[in-house]
C-alpha cells in the first residue's frame, strides 16, 4: 500500500498536462479567458479533494463490511488494494489544482515585500 503514492504523483502530472493542453484551450475558445482564475483553481482542487475523501469513506465502508463478513479468524482481508486508487487519484488531481492556484495567487496578490514569505507559506 505504500507504493500507492505513485498514483497520487501520477494524478498530479496527468491533471496538469490535461489542464494545460486540453482544458485551457477549450475554456479559452468557450469563454474567451485564458483559463480559470486562481480562486477557481483552488475551489476545483478543494472539490476534488473532498471527492477523494468520499472515495476513501466508501473504500473504508467496503473494508469494514468485508471484515465483518470474514470475522476475526483471518489476518488479511480478501479485498484488493486497488480499491484505494480512486481516492489517491482524486486527491492528487485536487492537489494539482490547489497548488498551482495557491502559488499563482501568492505571487500575483502579495505585495513585493511579502513575496518571499508568502511563497514560503505556500510550501
Amino acid at each position: 500500500a505504500g507504493s500507492l503514492t505513485v498514483f497520487f504523483v501520477a494524478a498530479i502530472l496527468i491533471t496538469l498536462g490535461v489542464y494545460d493542453r486540453v482544458i485551457m484551450p477549450l475554456w479559452k475558445s468557450w469563454k474567451g479567458k485564458p483559463g480559470f482564475t486562481n480562486l477557481q483553481r483552488i475551489a476545483i482542487g478543494l472539490v476534488l479533494s473532498t471527492m477523494g475523501m468520499v472515495a476513501a469513506a466508501i473504500a473504508e465502508r467496503k473494508r469494514l463490511s468485508v471484515a465483518q463478513t470474514v470475522g476475526r479468524d483471518t489476518r488479511t482481508l480478501p479485498i484488493s488494494v486497488y480499491l484505494l486508487i480512486p481516492q489517491f487519484f482524486l486527491v492528487g488531481a485536487g492537489e494539482a489544482f490547489m497548488y498551482t492556484g495557491q502559488l499563482d495567487f501568492f505571487i500575483t496578490q502579495s505585495p513585493k515585500s511579502m513575496k518571499t514569505m508568502s511563497t514560503g507559506l505556500f510550501l
